[in-house]
């Protein structure tokens, strides 16, 4: 019933900006402790402006003829560099081709059915809607496979603490399924985050009775609930995150207006420049996999789960 409960096969789209090499070393990494493959890709969108123009005019002026078969050969080089200087046994296959980015990044997915996508929050030119950064968003919020966003510094490896954002009274069987797989895939603790505002207040005693029914219904042993009051949902979420010392943030895509406040892509609904306090952490998005929560079954289902 579930898709994509093995994660061995990790996609990563990368634009040769420093936050897509930092999701390089993270999507590295994952795959080392989980046995997976790491497959790495590079779309050329415009030829006449790509980033690799000065590396490729050094060895001289390439002939239109092979002019974007040289781009493809030195895109896949330099992707080749960044996996030769990893000392772990983890498969890196390299990709590369010319076209729409959007366009080649859908049939790229369909014909290798990744896992997980692992990539950057922002792209090489942030100001570009062509770049890795507006993809990500658009990514987002079409993409029927998990998305870790990753940013430019972070070098955390370890993931002990994850603040979930997530309806669990409503979607339960799907977050029960995301917090076994973030249990199993990082060996951390989960923390379901439950934001109280004027508009959506719940009761300390209201909202503890129904998470201790759906975790003793999943048979969810490391994780625990944790409410906090704010006035404003997605400022709620980033002070409680910091206050938990959270190590990243888990949220389900159909989350939208979250999303646009928590990822740190210009748009006019995001929060303020001051409070960029969410930049600490990288941000694991998931999308609901079945439409009927209460489906017969599938508590003992999601129960007996093996991952990996």
């Amino acid at each position: 019933m579930f898709k994509n409960q093995n994660m061995k096969n990790i996609l990563v789209p990368i634009d040769f900006s420093q936050h897509s090499k930092a999701a390089f070393e993270i999507a590295y990494d994952l795959a080392l402790r989980i046995k997976s493959i790491v497959n790495v890709y590079h779309v050329i969108e415009n030829p006449r402006t790509s980033i690799l123009l000065p590396d490729l005019y050094l060895d001289g002026t390439p002939s239109n003829k092979n002019f974007n078969e040289k781009l493809v050969s030195l895109a896949k080089e330099k992707i080749q560099k960044w996996a030769s200087a990893k000392t772990g046994e983890v498969e890196v296959v390299v990709h590369a081709s010319v076209g729409d980015l959007v366009d080649e990044f859908k049939k790229f997915t369909k014909e290798h059915k990744p896992d997980l996508i692992v990539m950057g929050i922002k792209g090489y030119n942030e100001k570009n809607l062509n770049s890795i950064g507006s993809f990500t968003e658009r990514l987002i919020k079409r993409s029927d496979f998990p998305i870790f966003t990753a940013k430019a510094g972070f070098s955390r490896k370890v993931f002990n603490t994850i603040v979930m954002v997530a309806d669990f009274i409503e979607n339960e069987a799907n977050v029960a399924f995301e917090i076994k797989r973030l249990n199993k895939l990082f060996d951390a603790h989960v923390v379901l985050l439950r934001i109280n505002t004027p508009q959506d207040f719940m009761s300390d005693n209201v909202v503890g009775t129904k998470f201790q029914v759906f975790q003793d219904k999943y048979l969810l042993d490391n994780c625990n609930l944790f409410t906090y009051n704010h006035s404003i949902k997605e400022e709620g979420i980033i002070l409680a995150a910091k206050k938990l010392k959270a190590d990243l943030i888990a949220i389900a895509s159909q989350s939208k207006n979250i999303l646009e406040r928590l990822l740190p892509i210009p748009n006019e609904n995001t929060l303020e420049d001051d409070f960029i306090v969410y930049l600490e952490y990288p941000i694991w998005i998931f999308r609901p996999q079945f439409k009927l929560p209460s489906e017969p079954g599938l508590a003992e289902e999601i129960k007996g789960f093996k991952f990996f």
